[in-house]
């Protein structure tokens, strides 16, 4: 945060880590009101809950806390959890399933869940999107998304980046071309067309503004991923939504993607393409 203080969202990838450390970087993602997405499964709750807004494109996963504490530190790091996740607005019914899963197994919250506890959660501008309310079936990764068994680093990266990149289009217009302002290269190949940083901004503040409410949910188990050196191509499909209250019109679809993205240093898009689709 420090080394990128303009970063706006949040993608989580993490089997989880220290209950104290992990309050304290869910107090500075809620206090900077960054939005938080859950890429595959992930057990960083205490995170994720901090983002100003939320979406579940893997599965979120809790359970007990663990370790030599104590029954003092327990009741303690207990008591900084339920403080903190109140805070946050949290729906009260998590916390059982919480502390009644066992510390060596996991809960992952369903698609019905995610619904019933308000799991997901969007600003005001952007919580009405049909999308965001659909029950659709808990999505898989299945393309193996870690940098294990000699895998590159760089496809982790690129697919955490991708979606994120994604998931911004859901973001309040202010919050998305911030987002895109620090992620686009200087000049873009953009749907067939070399544009400058500036142009791509002010093609999308447009877009913005005839479409004040978004939604854009990534399928993860469409997403290919091939890297060559310091470049990146990433494609797949997305599920969209846009609706403007004012001229009470909305449209929706499946579209496709694809971006070529340079991995030196901070990850920026060199080319995007993609089409609708029935």
């Amino acid at each position: 945060m420090a080394a990128n203080p303009n970063v706006k969202i949040l993608v989580l990838n993490s089997p989880g880590g220290d209950v104290q450390n992990g309050l304290l970087i869910a107090d500075d993602v809620y206090m900077r009101g960054m939005s938080t997405v859950i890429s595959s499964d992930s057990g960083c709750a205490y995170v994720f809950f901090a983002g100003r807004n939320r979406i579940v494109q893997g599965r979120l996963g809790v359970h007990q806390i663990s370790g030599n504490v104590g029954l003092g530190g327990a009741q303690l790091n207990i008591s900084d959890i339920l403080d903190t996740l109140n805070k946050y607005g949290v729906d009260p019914r998590i916390f059982p399933i919480m502390f009644r899963t066992s510390s060596d197994d996991i809960h992952f919250f369903n698609a019905d869940e995610i619904k019933q506890f308000g799991i997901e959660h969007l600003s005001p501008d952007a919580q009405n999107s049909p999308i965001s309310a659909a029950q659709t079936a808990t999505p898989t990764i299945q393309s193996a998304p870690a940098s294990i068994n000699g895998m590159r680093d760089e496809e982790t990266a690129a697919r955490n980046f991708v979606a994120g990149l994604v998931s911004s289009g859901s973001l309040p217009a202010n919050q998305a071309i911030a987002f895109a302002s620090d992620v686009y290269a200087g000049n873009v190949r953009f749907y067939g067309k070399q544009k400058s940083l500036d142009e791509i901004l002010d093609d999308k503040r447009k877009f913005f503004e005839r479409w004040p409410n978004r939604m854009y949910r990534l399928r993860p188990e469409s997403v290919v991923i091939a890297c060559d050196g310091d470049l990146c191509r990433v494609s797949g499909d997305f599920d969209w939504y846009v609706g403007s209250p004012q001229r009470a019109k909305s449209l929706n679809g499946t579209a496709e993607f694809s971006y070529s993205l340079s991995m030196k240093g901070q990850i920026q898009v060199l080319a995007e393409d993609g089409k609708a689709r029935k």
